[in-house]
């Protein structure tokens, strides 16, 4: 079986997943034929959150057998971290760079300078979004940089996400910061960022 978190709920996993354990946390398992690939162990993730089940997610990127997750039950960080997700997700904002600056171009003194302007924009992106995510005054997750954007989650109550969500998208246009950038705001999502035992990592929503 291929671990996908840790959980205090008591409500039935959806489909062919099931929970592993007697004691107050167990852990939300998939057989290996539906949790082959990170996209597949996502998919069974938010299935599970989608169910109204509160639980630590574990990175999809990891592939964690069960024996390897019944070790985490006796980490002390483990049950304080279920409690503070109880009830939560994460909204992800991501703030696309534009296409001609993903990829600098190579070769000596060109490479460099293009690197630079690079980094210098990805700083400037990065300053915008955490404008946006601070206004929110929630938990935000550390900033992200991929090939593609400067990403960042917050942490929500189930019950506001959508309303949030609603707000900030309708206040983006008032940002004068944004002209002409591309803002996505995806979610409802369990709460990757948040999760930061070491073995768990983060995603990219």
């Amino acid at each position: 079986m291929i671990a996908l978190g840790w959980t205090k709920s008591k409500r039935t996993p959806p489909g062919v997943i099931t929970c592993k354990g007697d004691g107050p946390i167990r852990i939300l398992c998939a057989p290996p034929c539906s949790a082959i690939s990170a996209h597949d162990r996502l998919t069974q993730q938010v299935r599970c959150f989608e169910a109204g089940l509160d639980f630590l997610p574990i990175a999809p990127l990891q592939s964690i057998p069960l024996r390897d997750a019944t070790g985490f039950l006796s980490d002390a960080r483990l049950s304080p971290l279920l409690d503070r997700l109880a009830s939560k997700g994460q909204l992800t904002i991501s703030l696309k760079l534009p296409m001609d600056k993903r990829r600098p171009v190579t070769g000596g003194r060109h490479w460099l300078i293009a690197r630079k302007a690079h980094r210098d924009l990805c700083n400037e992106y990065e300053d915008i979004l955490l404008g946006i995510a601070n206004a929110t005054d929630l938990p935000q997750s550390p900033v992200r940089r991929t090939a593609e954007a400067v990403q960042c989650d917050i942490l929500v109550d189930r019950s506001t996400a959508h309303t949030l969500k609603a707000r900030l998208m309708a206040d983006l246009p008032a940002r004068q910061e944004l002209s002409q950038k591309d803002v996505l705001i995806t979610g409802l999502w369990p709460a990757f960022g948040f999760a930061d035992l070491p073995v768990m990592g983060t995603i990219a929503a």
